[in-house]
């Protein structure tokens, strides 16, 4: 299709038939921009990047939803070992047995608020990295090569990249010179992918993996080798990136192999103690003790078999950790994820620029 057929195309289309190219990969460059209403050699026109940016929103992802402080800090607090400690400092407090209640009470509010600090922490170095981060895409409109903001790309914009470029918003090759593109942020594959505009399997897998859609680029991967030139077919939460955002935003963050093996740890305790505490009771109350002294000395026994300083020890562990990731450039949010790391073999990393890796 020539230059002004898809000129003719865009006029005649309404713009929200246009902003959605289902599997453009599949398709042929000269289909997906006739598609999307768009001459590949002239680009959208200022009007219409305006119209389609009302439609379609911005291009960029969506801030997860931000937890209140208080709520942060009290989730300090959800384990099961940290829940018994709190039982126990509380029991302690009751019988008179002050000295307990205070130390487990003064142990449990370092170990919050070590916690507590380093995910604010992580959270402040996050956001001074995105606000480092300006992205700026070089575009074709009117005719004429612009440099524009990235979040302002739309459906249809012609998007020209070339080795040491971030790839702005997903889309569909339609010049591609010895394009290679590392896309271990997406998919994982250590090394870069080869790129052409040929479409890429029209009538086979009804499920094709990332790493096999050779004829696009996806947003935040980068350009190692070549110069391209891309159709935008989805930008912001619509983009490949935007659905594993998405993900992430709205499902229940994991806990880690530590958090777990510490409920049970708790588990465990509170039963053994429990029957420990049972055992003792009804001993001595066969022996005719004093339901008084029982009682004292039952959570004496009980607190006596759970490691208040376990939690203490473990943040500070955890803590001198992060310290040392952070002081080599990892930025670790939850302590408990830096135990996860251990378990780790190859870390990568991505610079802003690969071609200096």
């Amino acid at each position: 299709m020539d230059a002004q057929a898809a000129a003719d195309t865009a006029q005649a289309s309404p713009v929200s038939e246009r902003h959605t190219v289902a599997e453009p990969f599949r398709l042929d460059s000269s289909q997906v921009t006739a598609r999307l209403g768009v001459a590949p050699g002239v680009g959208l026109s200022t009007e219409e990047a305006a119209a389609r940016a009302s439609d379609c929103g911005m291009n960029q992802l969506a801030e997860p939803a931000r937890r209140p402080e208080w709520l942060k800090f009290l989730d300090q607090f959800r384990n099961w070992l940290i829940g018994i400690l709190l039982v126990a400092a509380v029991v302690a407090g009751a019988i008179g047995d002050v000295k307990d209640a205070v130390v487990i009470t003064v142990v449990l509010q370092i170990n919050a608020v070590l916690g507590y600090v380093q995910e604010r922490r992580a959270e402040r170095s996050l956001e001074a990295l995105r606000r480092m981060l300006v992205l700026t895409a070089r575009v074709r409109r009117d005719g004429r090569e612009q440099v524009v903001e990235a979040r302002t790309l739309v459906p249809g914009d012609v998007v020209l990249m070339e080795a040491g470029d971030r790839v702005p918003a997903d889309g569909r090759l339609t010049v591609a010179e010895s394009v290679e593109v590392a896309e271990a942020a997406l998919t994982g594959e250590s090394q870069p992918v080869v790129k052409d505009v040929a479409a890429v399997d029209p009538a086979g897998v009804a499920d094709m993996p990332l790493g096999e859609r050779t004829s696009m680029l996806f947003m935040n991967t980068a350009v190692t080798r070549g110069r391209a030139e891309m159709v935008v077919t989805a930008t912001g939460m619509r983009t490949e990136l935007g659905t594993i955002a998405e993900a992430l935003r709205t499902g229940a963050e994991p806990r880690s192999p530590l958090q777990v093996q510490l409920d049970s740890l708790g588990r465990r305790l509170a039963l053994l103690s429990g029957v420990a505490v049972a055992a003792y009771a009804l001993t001595a109350f066969v022996h005719g003790e004093g339901l008084a002294d029982i009682a004292l000395r039952a959570v004496a026994l009980a607190v006596a078999a759970i490691p208040e300083g376990l939690p203490a020890v473990l943040a500070l562990t955890l803590a001198l950790g992060v310290y040392r990731m952070a002081r080599r450039g990892a930025i670790v949010k939850r302590l408990a994820s830096a135990e996860s790391l251990g378990s780790a073999t190859v870390v990568q990393r991505q610079d802003r620029h690969p071609d200096t890796q």
